[in-house]
């Protein structure tokens, strides 16, 4: 039985979540083999399971609105009161982003005492960020509406979680003092492995929104190299994507526009493909390439934003200048016609990828922060 001193985690993810243990199973399994605690998110209706001892909670919230939102705060800040009040645990608060996750923390924090750490996944202080809002002054606006709540989350953070050094430009200059520390997201090692399946002559792209993610550019460049590699293909993965290349009357020969997959597809997908690109304007890291490098495949993304730091150009894949249609270009020739390159990126993808992008590196180093918050660790992090 746990002790008071021992750590409780309350994480507070992002929804709406619908396959609550798809989802969040190996999130939980991952913090349940070293931490105790449980993850707070919501959905159209009710759910729970547990992993390893670790709960997932998704509270009903089926309409959204002011009243679900409310309700939702409620319900997570009596998940977190009980646990400091009833329980009486130590309880440490993780949230999502520095919005509503985030104001339920730094909330949480008021009412229990607790230790609250906010993380940041996107990049709010950069101009594309928003580029798919049509109104530039809406798009400016809602800029600064977010760095100024955000701000003012952060500000009630003791230690802010991002992933890369420069990802709080923006900020208040209070939160860029901030104890921090930066690295990857986790990404579901259980599914992303290698299944021996030979690469075809084709490059996936997977996400959305449209112009945030660059798929203008690539079309471009794709429109250019089309007729010297006449045997590749592009597939662009998401939803929201074909509509918006129709109505800009972007090139598409060779392209396939495929919907949304689960992730089990999706990484067969990948792995039989020559490789996967990212040509983002705005980027936090890039979940997908994370999971393609442990599919032993290269990589081809923009220098934007945390990319830099997840691709080492040359050795386990290609970066060029973001909205850069002559870069671009340049890069997929150069991937489409050296198979060599291809294949030691794809190696080398890999074992960077099962070195330093784990789920066992992921908790030690959330473990660290932990420890330096609340001079507890967990009891091995092998």
């Amino acid at each position: 039985m746990a002790s008071s001193s021992t750590p409780y985690l309350l994480i507070v993810r992002n929804g709406p979540v619908w396959d609550l243990e798809k989802t969040l199973s190996f999130f939980s399994r991952t913090f349940g083999a070293h931490f105790e605690g449980e993850i707070c998110t919501y959905g159209v209706e009710k759910g729970f399971f547990s992993a390893a001892g670790f709960d997932v909670r998704r509270f009903k919230w089926p309409k959204g609105g002011p009243v679900g939102r409310a309700g939702y705060i409620a319900w997570i800040l009596g998940r977190a009161m009980k646990a400091r009040w009833i329980k009486g645990r130590k309880l440490v608060v993780i949230a999502y982003d520095p919005f509503q996750s985030g104001m339920i923390g730094a909330l949480a924090k008021r009412l229990t005492g607790a230790t609250f750490i906010c993380e940041v996944n996107g990049v709010y202080g950069d101009d594309d960020n928003l580029i798919d809002m049509p109104d530039p002054e809406a798009r400016a606006e809602r800029k600064r509406s977010m760095l100024r709540f955000g701000s003012k989350v952060l500000k009630h953070a003791d230690f802010v979680k991002v992933l890369y050094p420069e990802q709080l430009k923006g900020f208040d200059e209070a939160v860029l003092d901030k104890p921090r520390t930066w690295f990857f997201d986790l990404i579901d090692a259980d599914t992303f492995q290698p299944r021996g399946l030979a690469p075809e002559k084709r490059i996936v792209f997977a996400g959305h929104p449209f112009m945030r993610k660059g798929l203008d550019i690539l079309l471009q460049a794709w429109a250019r190299t089309r007729g010297d590699f006449p045997e590749w293909s592009l597939n662009l993965v998401g939803w929201g994507i074909e509509e918006p290349a129709r109505e800009k009357e972007l090139p598409t020969d060779g392209v396939e526009f495929v919907p949304p997959q689960t992730p089990e597809e999706l990484a067969r997908l990948i792995e039989a493909s020559e490789g996967l690109i990212l040509p983002s304007r705005s980027e936090g890291m890039g979940r997908v390439l994370l999971e393609a490098a442990l599919l032993g495949r290269p990589r081809l993304g923009s220098r934007v934003g945390g990319i830099p730091y997840y691709i080492d150009h040359g050795v386990d894949g290609l970066l060029f200048e973001p909205a850069d249609v002559d870069a671009l270009e340049a890069e997929l020739r150069r991937f489409m016609s050296d198979e060599e390159l291809r294949a030691r990126m794809g190696v080398a993808a890999r074992k960077r990828a099962v070195e330093s992008f784990t789920s066992q590196e992921y908790v030690r180093r959330y473990g660290e922060v932990v420890e330096s918050l609340t001079g507890w660790a967990p009891p091995t992090l092998d």
